[in-house]
């Protein structure tokens, strides 16, 4: 069974994808957790590029007419819920970024009215 040249990109697209993911993690970049559940998904891209038929048994079990959708209305839901974790991420972020400012413009206060306290003493 010859490789297409979609399949043979796709294989070593989801290899070089597969490294860099394992690269990040001993970077610590990425924690062990996350290295191995992006590696599950490279590494299904890649069986499911090899074995395309596949993805039709698994859909026509699951009721999806053929793999094809099974795969767009998988990519729609992760990206739907990357999202949504991205989306509550930066409101996280924004909050603690808020709280941060405030906190510094109290203590610049604070020691803007020292130094006035020590300049008028003196």
């Amino acid at each position: 069974m010859g490789l297409s040249y979609f399949r043979a990109t796709v294989l070593v697209i989801g290899g070089i994808l597969f490294l860099t993911t394992w690269i990040a993690m001993a970077r610590r970049r990425a924690t062990f957790g996350e290295a191995l559940r992006w590696s599950l998904l490279w590494l299904g891209v890649c069986v499911m590029a090899v074995y395309p038929r596949i993805t039709n048994k698994i859909a026509h079990a699951l009721g999806v007419d053929s793999g094809r959708f099974l795969i767009l209305y998988c990519a729609v839901i992760v990206l739907a819920g990357c999202l949504v974790m991205v989306y509550a991420r930066t409101r996280r972020l924004s909050r603690e970024i808020t709280l941060l400012v405030r906190e510094v413009a109290m203590q610049r206060e604070d020691e803007h009215h020292s130094q006035d306290k020590d300049e008028s003493s003196a």
